[in-house]
């Protein structure tokens, strides 16, 4: 996991790729189930609401016993669709947004 600072604000990315490759998947909104069904859309909202910090920097959510991920069985069939970036001016061609319709 890296907490990036950008623009005042952090920024959740998870690292998909080895040592010295770049990738990385910025994470832009969630939608909170649990413990109360919250929508957060932006990154800083999204540090901000979980109270990440640059001291969250380098975690790895494989190894993690204190910050991972879990898979939920009833969300494997969740339906996602690809968009256009917003507020870019180069690339608006290539659908790298993805959107996921999650059930409520």
């Amino acid at each position: 996991m890296c907490i990036s600072f950008r623009a005042c604000i952090h920024c959740l990315n998870f690292v998909t790729e080895g040592e010295g490759r770049p990738g990385a998947v910025l994470i832009r909104g969630l939608q909170l189930l649990e413990p109360e069904s919250k929508r957060l859309e932006g990154p800083g909202k999204i540090c901000r609401y979980l109270s990440l910090t640059k001291k969250h920097h380098g975690i790895d959510v494989v190894q993690s016993n204190s910050f991972y991920l879990l898979e939920d069985s009833q969300l494997k069939k969740i339906e996602y669709m690809s968009t256009s970036r917003i507020g870019i001016q180069k690339g608006k061609e290539k659908l790298w947004q993805f959107v996921m319709d999650v059930p409520k």
